[in-house]
């Protein structure tokens, strides 16, 4: 667990967290990540990194109370497949994370989401 802690603060100290902090996200992601998900409509969506930044700026800096927590993590040599989910006051979400390790250290390259209201 200790690679994905490294790569965003709120998965080390999970009790309070500064949502939305693009500089944070672009460190722990490669650029060419996509986020999938399935939409509310029942078909599959994805989110580029730039549409996801764009998406999440306007709340930029906003600290909310979150329960963060890597529930589980799969590592075979250079990739890892992470389980995490946050609880936040409205939503919780569950991601699944596809990391490699490569000269630059652990990156996230694809994120597989649901989202549950609260």
């Amino acid at each position: 667990m200790r690679p994905l802690a490294r790569l965003h603060p709120r998965w080390r100290a999970p009790s309070h967290a500064t949502r939305n902090d693009v500089a944070l996200l672009r460190q722990a992601f490669l650029p060419e990540a996509k986020l999938w998900f399935v939409g509310q409509s029942g078909k599959l969506g994805h989110l580029t990194q730039q549409d996801w930044y764009r998406s999440v700026s306007a709340n930029a800096g906003r600290t909310e109370r979150v329960n963060a927590r890597i529930v589980s993590v799969d590592i075979t040599n250079d990739v890892a497949m992470v389980k995490v989910v946050e609880e936040w006051p409205a939503e919780r979400y569950t991601d699944y994370l596809s990391l490699v390790r490569a000269a630059g250290g652990w990156k996230i390259v694809d994120k597989v989401f649901t989202t549950e209201r609260r």
